[in-house]
């Protein structure tokens, strides 16, 4: 047989020796002339899956075969990288010119949380863990291993990773003010107010969300004022060229399809893991799971789009509950003010932070694509309740 065959996903039999740890067979496969370098359809070399496993052994062995310690793969990162962000440190220390390649700090420990919350950190891969749930500095964790950390299907990957070599203009679109403080206020009166104790389908933590069932209920609380500029949200993000081609549809034809109030706490649980929430035309569920794994909507439409309005409350007033966009190839911090609005595209990655004191207010809008008879439909049904 030909040792350099590929499979379906780009996979040789040497990227599947190093990835099952096998040092053994990787040694048989290099001695018949198996191609050392060759990635799979994430650009990831035999190196990059042994480094990400953390198989010392095989890494031993590719490295004595002279395998390419500085590859980078389609989401920008080495073999190194990826070992260290994945806290397998044996690893790290072979492929690193420094022998004192440093292990990871814990930046913030998880004491004084539920074991529910525990589980939910424990179930993250280890990059999405220390920025998510230990609260680690951006900086610290490669864009690219958060990528691979979430492990989604080959368009998503795709998608993602186009939109991590976005600039944060053309990723984000940022205007401060749209929501001024008697409308914050309001608008965490109403969640307040409305915060239950039986738990959600998402965490299964007590329900801390206000749903709006149309821009109406919304338009009492805020004026109309407020939500006229936040219908034209999407013609406003759509006037860069990149940011027109990350959204995917036209924004004319987009309309506002949910609204609806969060409020965090340092018990609530791990907020928003790093997710692309995608809507289509009629959006739903693809998998409702636990917030500490990544949720997402059916990718079977190729129409749909996503932006987000953050939050109504200031970061200054509390403690954690950061947002994290991965754009301009790297994981970034986005500050907010009280009022300001954050716009991005369905395929930008995003986190939220653990929070540890205070509490968190957001305002979240999507927004999706109206066509055909739903548009119809819809259109009938917002003139009739109008009167």
């Amino acid at each position: 047989m030909d040792p350099s065959a590929v499979g379906r996903t780009g996979c040789t039999h040497l990227i599947l020796a190093a990835h099952k740890g096998r040092a053994d067979i990787v040694q048989l496969l290099l001695q018949a002339g198996a191609a050392l370098e060759a990635a799979d359809s994430r650009g990831r070399t035999a190196l990059h899956v042994a480094a990400w496993a953390g198989h010392e052994p095989a890494v031993k062995v590719l490295c004595e075969h002279g395998a390419n310690r500085e590859a980078r793969c389609a989401a920008g990162t080495t073999p190194h990288q990826l070992a260290h962000a994945m806290g397998n440190f044996a690893a790290a220390q072979r492929l690193s010119a420094d022998s004192t390649d440093a292990a990871l700090v814990t930046e913030d420990t998880l004491t004084g949380v539920s074991d529910k919350f525990v589980s939910q950190a424990l179930a993250m891969e280890m990059p999405v863990r220390r920025l998510l749930a230990h609260n680690a500095p951006p900086s610290s964790v490669p864009a690219g291993a958060v990528v691979h950390s979430l492990h989604f299907a080959e368009d998503q990957f795709r998608e993602s990773v186009a939109s991590l070599s976005l600039s944060e203009d053309n990723a984000l679109l940022r205007r401060q003010s749209i929501l001024d403080h008697g409308s914050c206020a309001a608008l965490r009166a109403a969640v307040d107010k409305a915060a239950g104790s039986s738990p959600d389908s998402v965490d299964g933590l007590a329900e801390h969300q206000l749903d709006f069932r149309d821009l109406d209920a919304l338009t009492s609380l805020i004026g109309l004022e407020a939500v006229t500029r936040l219908k034209q949200l999407p013609t406003e993000f759509a006037r860069l060229k990149p940011r027109a081609k990350a959204l995917g549809v036209r924004a004319s034809a987009l309309r506002v399809s949910s609204v609806f109030v969060r409020r965090y706490t340092a018990t609530r649980g791990l907020g928003l893991c790093f997710t692309t929430t995608c809507l289509r035309s009629l959006p739903t569920w693809h998998s409702q799971v636990p917030r500490a794994r990544v949720s997402r909507l059916s990718h079977s439409h190729s129409v749909y789009a996503k932006l987000e309005h953050h939050p109504t409350q200031g970061d200054c007033c509390h403690e954690g509950g950061r947002l994290l966009g991965l754009f301009a190839n790297a994981v970034q911090l986005v500050e907010r003010k009280e009022g300001e609005v954050t716009v991005h595209a369905k395929g930008l990655l995003h986190g939220v932070t653990r929070m540890r004191s205070g509490v968190r207010y957001s305002l979240i809008i999507f927004y999706r694509e109206r066509e055909g008879v739903r548009s119809f439909v819809d259109g009938f049904l917002s003139e009739w309740r109008r009167g």
